[in-house]
């Protein structure tokens, strides 16, 4: 059976335009997570960059922490849509039924995640792909002024310093002098999704430089949506869930298969 990834190509084609108005996505948070397990914060310990089961080498770099954390998320994330309890680091509820069986041989393409942060008057938002190797590449860069309307992760720095360190990191790279990022162009392919255009980003990339320089202060970080693209069966599966604090903890929305 093939499948698509609604997910991953609306957000390949908003990255064209001028991005999504700063609202929390109903369906990002509709089906919270239950059971028991620790905050995933605590699993960081796990997340050094690992050779890639085909036998590639690790990436490395200052993201690699931060692509290693959300490849186990990833991971929690499939076995979790395939009914399966993920390791109890993870606080996330498997799918008691559904596509289980059908994703049994699934594939990890790669994974996407939204970042925004909220800073005294102004909102950042932006996603990153995620491959299996860990390496790390920005997908859409918008900087707005005014306030946001989204909530954010106040005390993510105590639960999940993977989490909040990668946004300071981006905080700071995107409003100091040598403004860069390992950012997604029209000459990258995403596996699962040849022939899928890909928009050049370089363009936002350099406008967010221009409008954050300076404002390296004041920021409280927000992660969202969370999506998992796997090959099966010679197309797309496409998995989505999110991140959220919940009592004292980070945790993954129970999955949603496309």
């Amino acid at each position: 059976m093939k499948y698509l990834a609604p997910a991953l190509l609306s957000l390949l084609v908003a990255c064209k335009g001028g991005g999504a108005d700063p609202k929390p996505d109903p369906a990002s948070t509709s089906d919270g997570p239950t059971g028991d397990g620790s905050a995933a914060g605590q699993a960081e310990g796990a997340t050094k960059p690992a050779a890639d089961p085909g036998g590639a080498p690790a990436a490395t770099g200052p993201w690699t922490d931060f692509g290693a954390f959300l490849n186990e998320a990833g991971k929690a994330v499939l076995l979790a849509a395939q009914g399966k309890q993920p390791d109890a680091k993870w606080t996330i509820e498997p799918l008691a039924d559904g596509p289980g069986d059908k994703l049994a041989n699934a594939k990890i393409a790669f994974t996407s995640a939204e970042i925004e942060a909220m800073g005294p008057a102004d909102y950042l938002r932006t996603n990153v792909v995620v491959f299996p190797d860990n390496s790390v590449k920005w997908v859409g860069i918008e900087h707005r002024p005014g306030a946001a309307h989204v909530s954010s992760m106040e005390g993510l720095e105590a639960i999940s310093p993977v989490l909040a360190g990668t946004t300071k990191r981006l905080i700071e790279t995107l409003s100091g002098d040598a403004c860069d990022l390992p950012v997604m162009t029209p000459a990258d392919e995403l596996p699962a999704m040849k022939g899928q255009k890909i928009p050049d980003v370089k363009a936002q990339l350099a406008k967010t430089c221009a409008s954050m320089k300076g404002k390296a202060t004041g920021w409280v970080p927000r992660y969202d949506d969370f999506t998992v693209i796997a090959t099966i069966d010679g197309g797309m599966v496409s998995i989505r869930s999110g991140l959220q604090l919940k009592d004292g903890k980070l945790v993954l929305n129970k999955p949603r298969v496309r």
